[in-house]
């Protein structure tokens, strides 16, 4: 045996020695591929909720440890299928490397599923690299099931030319500015859309109600409302088991609107506002008609400041809808929690709380 084979043989043995000692230090490693991609994806955090793109808790954390660890990653589409961009502050410097990581985890998530999230940069110069971001998620927008998306409406507003989101389930649509033009809107092609969490500010408000077909959402969230987007919306949506309002301007509900809102399902409702002594709020709450409302968190302070209404004013909002509550909730009271009780002797649990609490469900795809 010459030389060079000689040493190669050594070299085989001492890889192959290498090779049991870290089967047996690592007994995993023996494991079926199918089972070890299973264990990785309980590493991740429960889809729909993303992974970071990089560092712990992500898949690609995983494709680091050993060749063999890398090889069933990159083949495990599970593993890659929940994807958010431009959400950690301190990946700022890296954008491009955030844009081609997001590109490969796509990639490798084969035809499953998907929910993204997309974060907004706030850097002047990454305008180029946010339509990179909404165009790279766009282009799989056939294979959205929860998208939570914050964007200029320079760079997106739903369109005419968007094409059918068949499988999505959950969008949750914010804007960092607002566009008053007459920019028009096409209903999503979302057969399973049930969930919608916006913001309607960001067009003309009347063009807001043509987004979505509102009879086949349970579950809305409507933030930066007006009345008059609110009712055109809640006109439509007669299916609502959970609603979320957040008012940030007065004025009243347009006579085009103005009518009883029926909603035999509704079971939870949120609602507060920016500001305060809002009468038409009061006169907006009492044309709801909800029998089976069992919760309800509701901002005093936005209803009427009236010396004769101020007390009486939950009491018979409560009364118009029919229900009977379980819990009532509520934010920058006006009295004690010993009057409230004392008037509303037949509600089992009422809170004096600015913020809620977990047990309200969650109300995006970062806390779910």
């Amino acid at each position: 045996m010459s030389v060079d084979e000689a040493a190669f043989v050594e070299a085989q043995n001492s890889t192959n020695n290498d090779e049991d000692l870290l089967l047996s230090t690592y007994p995993v490693l023996t494991l079926p591929s199918e089972l070890i991609s299973e264990i990785f994806t309980h590493y991740l955090p429960a889809y729909p909720i993303c992974p970071p793109l990089l560092g712990y808790a992500s898949p690609t954390k995983l494709t680091q440890i050993c060749r063999q660890w890398r090889e069933i990653a990159h083949t495990t589409p599970a593993l890659w299928g929940a994807v958010e961009l431009f959400m950690n502050s301190e990946l700022d410097d890296f954008v491009d490397l955030q844009l081609e990581t997001a590109r490969t985890w796509l990639a490798r998530s084969c035809s499953l599923p998907l929910s993204i999230v997309l974060g907004y940069l706030t850097m002047d110069e990454t305008t180029k690299q946010m339509e990179d971001g909404i165009g790279l998620f766009l282009a799989h927008r056939s294979r959205w099931e929860y998208a939570a998306l914050i964007v200029s409406s320079a760079t997106w507003i739903p369109g005419p030319m968007d094409g059918g989101m068949r499988i999505l389930r959950q969008l949750d649509l914010a804007y960092s500015d607002t566009n008053t033009q007459r920019h028009p809107i096409t209903v999503l092609d979302a057969p399973h859309l049930t969930t919608i969490l916006l913001d309607c500010d960001f067009v003309y408000w009347e063009f807001v109600p043509a987004l979505a077909v509102w009879s086949q959402i349970t579950r809305l969230s409507l933030r930066h409302s007006t009345l008059s987007v609110v009712a055109a919306i809640l006109r439509d949506a007669p299916n609502l088991v959970q609603c979320k309002i957040a008012l940030n301007a007065r004025g009243a509900v347009s006579p085009a609107v103005k009518q009883l809102y029926e909603f035999l399902q509704l079971e939870m409702l949120i609602i507060t506002a920016g500001f305060s002594d809002g009468e038409a709020v009061d006169e907006f709450l009492m044309a709801f008609r909800a029998p089976n409302l069992r919760r309800l968190h509701i901002d005093q302070d936005m209803l009427s400041h009236h010396p004769a209404n101020n007390l009486t004013s939950i009491p018979t909002i409560l009364k118009a809808m029919g229900c009977r509550l379980e819990q009532l909730s509520i934010a920058h009271p006006q009295h004690s929690l010993g009057t409230y009780q004392e008037v509303l002797p037949d509600i089992g649990l009422i809170q004096l709380r600015h913020r809620l609490l977990k047990d309200w469900g969650a109300w995006d795809l970062q806390a779910e």
